[in-house]
């Protein structure tokens, strides 16, 4: 008898080598890459605010200013901004950095009264702080994935961020679902007490479905040669 490492060996000996095709984004999880995915830019593709609150110039701080006007509002997604000297602009999660702008103060460490941000006493900033650098996760043209790698969900958010629709995975393989045995009986039929009921393949239906590979029909044959050899019959 085949030991389980001897088994897998011998299946994996007989594999045959899956050609490449393209496969949409939203059908791509849990297949096998075969195309280097490359960063289509720099990520983040600009400097990052990490908190709502007021971006200035630190030089500003350093001179012992706390209360800033509040020269305008960005938002994430919106245009930058120039700040003007001595100024603040109201700044969101993941917007641009404004330009001029080095430090973000979070909303928690100040108030805002009649469009004047006052910094609360005490409260030492550091210059490029809650600044999320351009490319400082990785830089355009970087490779991000590569082939041999099966796709997982967070794999489709990599390829989804590079611009990509589809991408190049392998064939899937054709599957069929064969259990043998005499003694077998499939479940909702009347069984005799020296038979048992059929359980493994439905369990390994269950396992591909859980891997994409969904439709294959379960087939069942007698333990003799003549019916394993003439063919298989559907449950």
């Amino acid at each position: 008898m085949l030991t389980t490492a001897e088994a897998r060996q011998a299946i994996l000996a007989a594999m045959p080598h899956f050609p490449a095709e393209a496969a949409l984004l939203g059908d791509a999880n849990e297949r096998v890459l075969r195309q280097v995915v490359h960063a289509e830019r720099d990520q983040p593709p600009f400097d990052r605010v990490m908190m709502d609150g007021i971006a200035l110039s630190f030089a500003d701080l350093g001179r012992g200013v706390r209360e800033f006007p509040v020269q305008a509002t960005q938002a994430a997604g919106d245009a930058v901004l120039v700040l003007q000297p001595g100024n603040c602009i109201e700044i969101m999660t993941g917007a641009s950095l404004p330009e001029n702008a080095d430090c973000i103060i979070p909303v928690e460490r100040l108030s805002v009264k009649n469009r004047i941000a006052i910094i609360e006493d005490g409260y030492a900033a550091k210059s490029g702080q809650f600044i999320h650098p351009r490319a400082s996760d990785h830089a355009a043209g970087s490779h991000l994935l590569t082939p041999g790698k099966r796709i997982s969900p967070m794999d489709i958010a990599i390829i989804a961020s590079c611009g990509l629709t589809e991408v190049e995975v392998s064939r899937r393989p054709v599957v069929r679902v064969i259990s043998t045995g005499n003694e077998l009986v499939s479940p909702g039929v009347p069984i005799e007490p020296h038979q048992v009921r059929l359980s493994n393949g439905p369990a390994i239906q269950a396992m591909l479905r859980e891997r994409g590979y969904t439709n294959w029909p379960l087939e069942r044959t007698r333990d003799t040669s003549h019916a394993q050899g003439a063919g298989l019959h559907e449950l």
